[in-house]
Formats: structure tokens, C-alpha cells, sequence
């Protein structure tokens, strides 16, 4: 009983300096609200997207050395997992291309617009059609199809050969855009 009238106390403090706190700075609410969305739109947006480049070989790695753990131990758990990284690996440049297929290039070309979404277009004319937008999910496609299959094929001259043909379509698919 003790230690439940503890907690309660602990909450409604916690709760009087919260509301504390908020009078204090209600002045500062402008300069602070402008300064945190100043920080996400140059830090989040460009940081996000520029880290999961980074990151996405690494996850595509990962889901294969899972995969070669679940063949070789047959463990159960190691299906969630799988199935995780391989929903991320697929969707989020899925999402990427659905986002800039559905926005129109003036929209693209806005200030507003680079400043938040511009790593997912950057170096790439937005004059030569939608198609061409597709270049960063193309991109991350790419490294998955290079990086998952050829580490579950266990056989090295059949994983050269699919990097050959892999790197041979893509360069059909970048000379047609």
C-alpha cells in the first residue's frame, strides 16, 4: 500500500513540474517550435534517409546470414526476424518510390521540398519524366538483389553469374531512362 501512495505521489509531481515547466517557457514557444522544426527538416528527413542508404547493405546482409542460420538450425524464431528485416529491405524502397511517383515536380522543385525529401532525388533531373525519380529505389533494389541472393547461393560460380546478370539489367535499366 506503502509503495502504491509512493508511485501515485512520484506521477502527480512529475505531473506539477510538467505543467511548471510549461508556463515557464510559454514565452519561448515560438522561437523553440521554430527552432525543432528548423532541426527535423535538416536533420531528420536528409539523416533518415542518408542512414538507411548506408544501413540498407548491412540489413540485406543480416537477413541473409539469418537465413543461413534458419537453414542450418531449423529455429523458429529466427523466422520473425526474417520476416522483418525482409518487410523493411522490400517496403521502404517501395515507399520511397510510391512517395515520389505521386508528387509532381514542382512540387519536387520546391525549396520546402529539397530541404526535406531531396536525398531521395538528389543528382537526378526531374525534367526527364517520372521514371527518372525512381533512380534511388531502383538504387536500393539494386543492393538487395545483389547482396541477399548471392549470399544464399551457396555455389561461387553460379553467384557470379548472378552478379553478371544483375549488373547487366541494370545497365539496360538506367541507359533506357
Amino acid at each position: 500500500m506503502l509503495s502504491l501512495l509512493f508511485v501515485g505521489t512520484l506521477i502527480v509531481a512529475g505531473l506539477l513540474m510538467a505543467a511548471a515547466a510549461a508556463l515557464l517557457l510559454r514565452g519561448y514557444r515560438d522561437k523553440i517550435t521554430k527552432a525543432l522544426v528548423g532541426a527535423k527538416n535538416k536533420f531528420f528527413w536528409g539523416g533518415f534517409v542518408r542512414s538507411q542508404s548506408l544501413a540498407y547493405a548491412t540489413t540485406g546482409v543480416q537477413l541473409a546470414t539469418t537465413v543461413r542460420y534458419w537453414r542450418a538450425t531449423g529455429d523458429e524464431k529466427a523466422l520473425s526476424k526474417m520476416a522483418g528485416l525482409a518487410a523493411w529491405l522490400l517496403g521502404y524502397p517501395l515507399l520511397c518510390g510510391l512517395f515520389l511517383w505521386s508528387q509532381s515536380r514542382e512540387y519536387l522543385e520546391t525549396p520546402d521540398a529539397r530541404s526535406k525529401y531531396g536525398r531521395l532525388y538528389q543528382g537526378v533531373s526531374l525534367k526527364k519524366g517520372k521514371l527518372a525519380r525512381l533512380y534511388y529505389p531502383f538504387f536500393l533494389v539494386r543492393r538487395f538483389l545483389f547482396i541477399v541472393p548471392v549470399a544464399l547461393i551457396a555455389v561461387p560460380s553460379l553467384e557470379l553469374a548472378w552478379l553478371m546478370l544483375l549488373s547487366m539489367l541494370y545497365v539496360m535499366l538506367i541507359g533506357t531512362i
